[in-house]
């Protein structure tokens, strides 16, 4: 079975306030079964057993869905992870209210991403 390995955390500035607190990983609501698995990790790195990672930012709309995500690293290169990093967090909806009650519209979302394979 493939994994994908999802280390998510919010980054602590909101754009309105400047001084939000940062959220934690269970803000995120999303599971990915080994279909999705299979749907995400990039087919040319599967087939040839390369592993690897990216970290994308995006910022937070009303409804939770994410929006303006940038990719800012992918290693290693021309595999395939940045592009599949970028089509998870079109899926993804994050909760519209921190575990503090805080509203997570408008806050900046850090996504770090791993893709690993079976040993």
């Amino acid at each position: 079975m493939l994994a994908l390995v999802i280390a998510a955390a919010m980054q602590a500035a909101s754009p309105e306030s400047g001084s939000e607190p940062p959220l934690a990983p269970p803000d995120v609501s999303f599971q990915v079964d080994d279909a999705g698995i299979r749907r995400f990790y990039p087919e040319a790195a599967r087939r040839a057993r390369v592993e690897g990672s990216a970290v994308a930012n995006c910022v937070i709309r009303p409804s939770g869905h994410l929006q303006n995500c940038t990719l800012e690293a992918e290693s290693p290169e021309g595999h395939g992870f940045g592009k599949a990093t970028l089509l998870l967090l079109s899926r993804m909806r994050i909760a519209e209210k921190a575990g503090d009650g805080s509203p997570t519209a408008g806050r900046k979302f850090h996504f770090p991403m791993r893709f690993k394979l079976p040993r």
